[in-house]
């Protein structure tokens, strides 16, 4: 079966990425042809040019593209290497040429408004006369809150009817499409929890794994956060501590894949304040604790929490820290046995669909 996924553009965003390599690795094991919309902006709109205008984008406090692009390169260039895009698509008939079987929309917050360059591209409405199966796979509203206006809501409702399955991220989603778009929708896990631990060991060269103290991935800096940092770096006594802290990366080449991946394996203990960042300490079973991001949609990392019952691990601010509280033994067992039933439970799900 030939499948294109639609996800959100990458950007800098290490988990965006992940999610759909996750992905597209799954469906290839199933023995499918996959391929990953590269979706880009209509150069015939006059918007889209000014956005790309140097001057414009330095008027506005932006980088010119030239720079953006050199400080992204490490990431540019696993996604050159891993993710098989689909040729540039500016127009949705491109994508119709396209003849694809079967059309995934996810992961990630592709039904957010704010982030969505095109919100009805990811309920499939190119596809309205078109025979192919539409499948949500782990979609994410991002906010427990309904967002559309009532017109939206009926477009949406009448799109997402076709759907031959919804499987959402967030327990909150479920609850939003039988609400507010009439649909039953189930739960699912992120892409990356689809794939083991190995699988992302194989992508990073490395043959001893050296133990580097405390690892801090964060993508909503703040006093408040750093605050909350250092108090928890006092309490566990940590003298090597690693901050990945993209306000500080704004000047500098990001860390590679590789390297960014790197970083959870060899962590004795992680500070996040990101859902992504939540799934790999998860995954590579590294004790952590979560930082509320609230503008980041706390749904998520909830939901995801609550899955393997660690809601304990987030907290809003530096009055919550205890030894005990940071000290809390993570039965990893227990997590791993939980994460291996809801991989295979979401894997079923989508190997029958593409049956």
């Amino acid at each position: 079966m030939k499948i294109c996924i639609l996800t959100l553009p990458f950007n800098v965003n290490y988990g965006g990425v992940l999610q759909a390599y996750a992905l597209q690795s799954v469906l290839e094991n199933l023995g499918h042809e996959v391929w990953v919309e590269k979706k880009g902006p209509n150069k015939s709109n006059l918007l889209n040019k000014l956005k790309g205008c140097t001057f414009v984008r330095l008027l506005f406090g932006k980088k010119p593209i030239r720079k953006q692009y050199v400080r992204q390169q490490p990431i540019q260039l696993f996604i050159d290497t891993y993710i098989h895009n689909t040729p540039v698509i500016t127009k949705k008939k491109q994508l119709i040429k396209n003849n694809f079987d079967a059309y995934i929309v996810g992961s990630d917050q592709v039904w957010r408004l704010a982030f969505s360059p095109s919100i009805y591209h990811y309920f499939l409405d190119f596809t309205a006369n078109l025979k192919t199966l539409r499948i949500a796979y782990a979609a994410s509203f991002g906010l427990e809150e309904w967002q559309y206006s009532k017109m939206q809501t009926l477009k949406i409702r009448k799109l997402i009817k076709k759907f031959d399955s919804v499987l959402v991220r967030e327990d909150s989603a479920v609850t939003l499409c039988e609400r507010e778009l009439k649909v039953k929708a189930k739960q699912v896990v992120d892409p990356t929890l689809l794939l083991q631990k190995q699988d992302y060991l194989n992508l990073i060269s490395i043959k001893n794994i050296t133990k580097n103290g405390l690892l801090c991935y964060i993508l909503g800096f703040s006093e408040a956060k750093n605050e909350i940092i250092n108090e928890i770096s006092k309490k566990l006594n940590f003298v090597n501590k690693k901050i990945i802290n993209f306000k500080n990366l704004e000047n500098h080449t990001l860390p590679s894949m590789a390297d960014w991946l790197k970083s959870f394996v060899e962590a004795e203990y992680i500070i996040t304040d990101s859902f992504h960042g939540t799934v790999f300490s998860i995954l590579f079973n590294i004790p952590f604790i979560v930082i509320a991001h609230k503008s980041g949609g706390l749904t998520r990392i909830r939901s995801l929490l609550s899955v393997f019952g660690l809601e304990k691990r987030l907290i809003f601010s530096k009055k919550e820290i205890t030894e005990d509280l940071i000290k809390m033994p993570i039965d990893f067992t227990k997590i791993n046995k939980i994460r291996e039933e809801e991989r295979l439970k979401s894997l079923s799900y989508l190997s029958n669909l593409l049956k």
